[in-house]
């Protein structure tokens, strides 16, 4: 294992370019200060501007305001400038946050904007105004969450670096609710975390902000409710809207964000069925490039012919739009498929029966082929239950062994998932026996290059 944690930390991270996220929410310590004591003409402002983004990492802020005024100022490290001739009135700044390469797992560096609400500044004729803006790091970036330790109420983040030493590092927060298990984990480009919870046989989506996920809170912000039964998966499309799976009703539901920011999920925007038993046991949702919606059936107790199997298949955007019957154009015959993931070549892997990992490569997806182009055996004894690539293109798989009732996360590179066969992936994180499964997965920030899977970009 040393031998193996060694070369997966002198790998270098692929050259690309820093990814820009809206900034949605992150607040710091912004400065801001007004002086009337300099020389300034009495129809006119000044700004004096310090931006201090991450150490190595370029920023840009973005200002617009009165008389058509627009300027993009960049940063290099701690940058001053001061704006001179200003015509008074309110200007709004605006900074892209910035995606930082950090080990597996990246960091989100977002831009303090707390002392400007709505983004905006009112400059004052004949003022001087002086304003700091720092970067820092989301809460919650740069980590792995799971739920473990047999109680699907406990989920636990870990820094993604510290996995890699593959000696069990201690989680650094931990949330704990009285919610009787999970069904589902996805995180927001604002890095608000979302959770499906069931309890008593009904589905809630619950929400947490980044600061209190990453701190361990125990209480979240408001629940939103989904009207009556459970359902099974769920996740995030790129509108910020969320789809949601139910097994035993074989029904998929859609909430728009607009429904979502009403608070409100007792009707659903869109309810669809499946046609000729196409959605049978839905267990599993995953979003691709094109905004396809793919759907991992299980095979429902007394089912005969394909769907006595189980099967990955695909909606398209023009099936996902309203309610009614719907009749996937592919449908790939998987045993008992569990748990999905894109990786950022497109290509879409999933869980099979006997614990069997499947790759169907991206050009495959349209129907041309139903034989997976790659197989990799997982431990015989354990039971895969979420998947989650990182940064690097490596694929984290949760797992629960049988023998002992312990949870391991499991790393596989790049490489070992060209090859197939059977491969002894990196143990990142093993429970004690008797403390139970790792049963949800979410790497935070989602990685770069990935299509919509359970998170949007």
């Amino acid at each position: 294992m040393l031998a193996n944690t060694a070369r997966l930390l002198s790998r270098a991270r692929p050259a690309r370019a820093l990814a820009p996220a809206l900034l949605l929410g992150f607040l710091g310590a912004a400065c801001l200060d007004l002086d009337s004591n300099q020389t300034i003409s009495p129809t006119s402002a000044q700004l004096a501007l310090t931006i201090t983004p991450p150490p190595g990492i370029s920023a840009q802020l973005s200002i617009s305001g009165p008389g058509n005024f627009a300027k993009t100022i960049p940063a290099d490290g701690a940058t001053t400038v001061t704006l001179s001739g200003l015509v008074p009135g309110a200007y709004t700044f605006a900074a892209p946050s910035l995606v930082v390469p950090t080990s597996l797992v990246d960091t989100v560096w977002a831009a303090d904007l707390s002392m400007l609400p709505g983004g905006k500044l009112t400059l004052t004729a004949g003022q001087s105004a002086t304003l700091a803006i720092p970067y820092a790091v989301r809460p919650g970036t740069g980590s792995i969450a799971l739920t473990h330790f047999g109680d699907a109420r406990a989920l636990s983040l870990w820094p993604a670096g510290s996995l890699l030493a593959g000696t069990n590092p201690p989680a650094t927060a931990e949330l704990l609710t009285s919610y009787q298990d999970w069904g589902g984990m996805a995180v927001d480009s604002a890095g608000v975390v979302w959770m499906l919870a069931n309890d008593l046989g009904t589905s809630t989506f619950v929400e947490f902000a980044p600061a209190a996920f990453a701190a361990g809170a125990t209480n979240p912000m408001p629940t939103l409710l989904q009207a009556g039964g459970r359902l099974d998966a769920f996740c995030l499309d790129g509108a910020g809207g969320a789809w949601g799976a139910s097994k035993s009703e074989g029904k998929l539901y859609y909430w728009s964000a607009a429904t979502i920011a009403g608070g409100n999920l007792l009707t659903a925007d869109v309810i669809l069925q499946g046609a000729a038993g196409s959605l049978s046991a839905p267990v599993a949702l995953a979003l691709d490039a094109t905004g396809s919606l793919w759907v991992a059936n299980a095979a429902p107790a007394g089912s005969t012919g394909p769907a006595a199997l189980g099967t990955l298949a695909r909606l398209v955007p023009r099936q996902l739009a309203t309610s009614g019957y719907a009749l996937p154009g592919i449908q790939l015959p998987v045993a008992a498929p569990t748990a999905l993931a894109f990786d950022a070549m497109g290509n879409l892997w999933v869980v099979s029966a006997a614990n069997t990992l499947l790759e169907f490569a991206a050009a495959q997806l349209d129907g041309t082929s139903a034989a997976p182009a790659v197989t990799l055996a997982l431990d015989p004894d354990a039971a895969a239950s979420a998947l989650a690539f990182d940064a690097l293109g490596d694929l984290l798989v949760a797992l629960l062994h049988a023998t002992d009732n312990s949870g391991a996360l499991v790393l596989f590179t790049p490489g070992q998932l060209a090859l197939g066969g059977t491969q002894a992936g990196l143990v990142a994180l093993k429970t004690a026996p008797q403390m139970g499964s790792m049963s949800l997965l979410l790497v935070d920030p989602t990685p770069a290059g990935l299509p919509l899977a359970g998170a949007p970009k």
